[in-house]
């Protein structure tokens, strides 16, 4: 009989224990999302610069907006990579303090199959084009005696086949020593370069230009043969945010011989697109403004979560938004 009445006492505790683990499950479950989104207004159409105001009914613990417009598209939210609509270099390049029998020694490159190791025998076994002559350089007149300055500017090479395919660009700086070529008058200096590039790609409809040689292109450089003697004029080899920089000066006993190289260019590739976070569990949120300020078509989407340690739920809400531009009133000269 004692014996029974254990076994009974316990198989009630173990029921008890049960119980109470159901109970702090259920209380563990995340709450359900009844969320709604809509427009204060009821016009069909925004103009361009005019608030859009979305109402917002169901309180969502948090919520996250994707505006539509460029770089907050929902449907990109996981791309990295683009089909590029157009791709083109634009480059200026100077050339300054050219002796007479030192002139037209600059080159631009591009490759395909360079593997990035900035050491002459890398760069000098890869395979380096120059477009066609599109890569242009300055070309001065060769009979001049003296120093002669010359500049090309807004060269625009098509580079539409290279919009998948990664590719470096190259400046490239090779010339005898000084004391072999000098001119009847005694005058010799390596030439000063100055390289502005510009590569300008269109992307869903929006063109843009990176223009910096330092951060966009990332330029560094190969001194292979260069002046090193710090008391008489030096190869100097700079990049900075507006240019690639090569002053020869005086040569090495073997000349000068630099190549200025950019990192792998790869145009297609694009930063994922971000939603805005508009909402956390900490307030309430009825109504949301946002101000469109080019025209357009816009799917909007909101994107809203209730979420605690053990989980979240989550809904997707989108809406079409139509954005013109405002009509100029016509002066009709009245006072």
């Amino acid at each position: 009989m004692k014996s029974s009445l254990i076994h009974k006492v316990m198989f009630r505790s173990i029921l008890m224990l049960a119980g109470l683990g159901m109970t702090a499950c259920n209380g563990d479950e995340v709450d359900d999302l009844d969320f709604q989104l809509g427009l204060v207004s009821d016009q069909k159409e925004y103009k361009v610069g005019e608030p859009v105001v979305f109402s917002i009914d169901g309180c969502p613990d948090y919520l996250i907006m994707w505006s539509g417009d460029y770089g907050h598209r929902y449907a990109y939210r996981n791309r990295t990579e683009a089909q590029l609509e157009a791709l083109s270099l634009n480059y200026d390049l100077s050339l300054e303090w050219a002796g007479k029998r030192f002139r037209n020694a600059v080159k631009v490159y591009l490759s395909e199959d360079f593997d990035g190791v900035m050491e002459q025998v890398n760069i000098e076994s890869a395979t380096w084009t120059d477009m066609d002559g599109g890569l242009k350089v300055p070309l001065l007149n060769m009979d001049a005696a003296g120093y002669q300055h010359g500049k090309v500017e807004n060269v625009n090479v098509d580079l539409t086949d290279y919009g998948n395919k990664p590719f470096f660009v190259a400046l490239r700086y090779e010339l005898p020593p000084l004391d072999l070529l000098l001119d009847e008058n005694g005058v010799g200096a390596h030439p000063d370069v100055f390289f502005y590039p510009r590569l300008v790609q269109t992307i869903d409809g929006k063109t843009l230009e990176r223009d910096n040689p330092k951060e966009d292109f990332g330029f560094g450089f190969c001194r292979i043969h260069t002046n090193d003697n710090e008391t008489n004029n030096p190869t100097v080899t700079v990049v900075d945010d507006q240019k690639v920089t090569i002053n020869g000066r005086k040569s090495s006993a073997q000349g000068t011989y630099v190549w200025a190289i950019s990192q792998r260019m790869t145009p297609s590739a694009v930063s994922p697109d971000e939603g805005v976070s508009i909402k956390n569990a900490s307030f309430d949120l009825k109504n949301y403004t946002y101000i469109y300020n080019e025209p357009g078509e816009y799917t909007v989407t909101f994107v809203a979560r209730n979420a605690n340690a053990w989980g979240y739920k989550e809904q997707i809400k989108e809406l079409k938004i139509k954005v013109v531009e405002p009509v100029q009133e016509e002066d009709d000269g009245t006072i």
